[in-house]
């Protein structure tokens, strides 16, 4: 009965920490979670580390498969006006496969640029806004 117990307030705790919001880690001060996975009462992986910046930016994620080894592995950068400035993916031995570059123009973001492993721009988007003019 206790281990009912139990796993069902890690649950709960565990559902409670994902859903945060970006102001709640940043108040609560949260630097990571970790995400446990119970395949039964005897057995269980580490799932996925995120881990946050002073801000309540996600700056790294890890996921894992049961086996313990790496499924994924990201990091991102934030500009100082908290806008996602970098995003680069790695393998399993920690090497660069994927980078994207946000540019923003007054909060707004304005291209995306995606580099391959070896540095090479694979593919660019630009964003053009319309915006309504508010009366005064």
């Amino acid at each position: 009965m206790m281990k009912i117990i139990f796993a069902a307030v890690f649950f709960i705790f565990c559902i409670n920490a994902k859903s945060q919001s970006k102001k709640e880690i940043k108040d609560l001060g949260i630097i990571s979670i970790k995400t446990v996975s119970h395949i039964n009462e005897k057995s269980s992986y580490i799932e996925k580390i995120e881990k946050y910046d002073a801000e309540g930016n996600l700056i790294e994620e890890i996921k894992y498969y049961p086996d313990k080894s790496i499924k994924s592995h990201v990091c991102w950068t934030y500009n100082k006006n908290n806008n996602k400035f970098t995003e680069i993916h790695y393998d399993k031995n920690d090497k660069i496969i994927k980078k994207t570059e946000y540019q923003y123009n007054e909060g707004l973001r304005t291209s995306k640029k995606e580099y391959d492993e070896k540095g090479k721009l694979t593919e660019w988007k630009t964003y053009e806004y319309t915006l309504e003019k508010k009366s005064q």
